[in-house]
C-alpha cells in the first residue's frame, strides 16, 4: 500500500503532538521517532554489510590480492601487485559483469573499491564478484 505525503505528514504530526489524555512521560510522544524497530532494521542492514565486506575481503586476500585497508565497515579497498596488474585484473572483472564498484588512488597507487551497502545483498552476491576476482588472479 502506498502512502502519500499527506499521510506520512499526518503521522508525523500525530507522534509530535503530546498526549493530553492522561500523565505522560516529558517528550514521550514529542518526536518524530516513529519506531525504534525501523532502526533496527538500519542497523542490522549496515552489520549484515560489514560482515559481508570482511567475508569478501578474507576472500580476495587468500587469492593472493593485496586488502589496503583495514575493514572496518562496508568498504574494501583492493589491488594487484602493481598498477597494471590491478589495471587488468578491474577490466576482467567488468568484463564478467560480476557486479559494480569503483577505482581510487590509495597511498599513490591504483585501488579498486568495494562498497556493500544494500540490506538485498546475499551471500551469492559476495560469491560472484569474489569468483571473478579470484579467476582474474590466476
Amino acid at each position: 500500500m502506498r502512502r502519500t505525503a499527506a499521510a506520512r505528514g499526518a503521522g508525523i504530526l500525530r507522534t509530535m503532538v503530546p498526549d493530553q489524555s492522561g500523565p505522560s512521560e516529558p517528550g514521550a510522544r514529542c518526536s518524530a521517532e516513529f519506531s525504534r524497530r525501523a532502526h533496527g532494521a538500519a542497523i542490522w542492514a549496515a552489520l549484515r554489510s560489514c560482515e559481508q565486506a570482511h567475508t569478501l575481503a578474507d576472500r580476495l586476500q587468500a587469492a593472493g590480492l593485496d586488502v589496503v585497508n583495514r575493514v572496518i565497515l562496508n568498504q574494501v579497498l583492493v589491488r594487484g601487485c602493481g598498477d597494471e596488474d590491478t589495471t587488468r585484473i578491474r577490466e576482467h572483472v567488468i568484463a564478467t559483469d560480476a557486479g559494480w564498484f569503483s577505482t581510487t588512488i590509495w597511498q599513490g597507487r591504483q585501488a579498486i573499491r568495494l562498497l556493500l551497502s544494500s540490506w538485498r545483498t546475499g551471500a551469492e552476491d559476495i560469491e560472484r564478484p569474489a569468483d571473478a576476482f579470484v579467476d582474474a588472479v590466476r
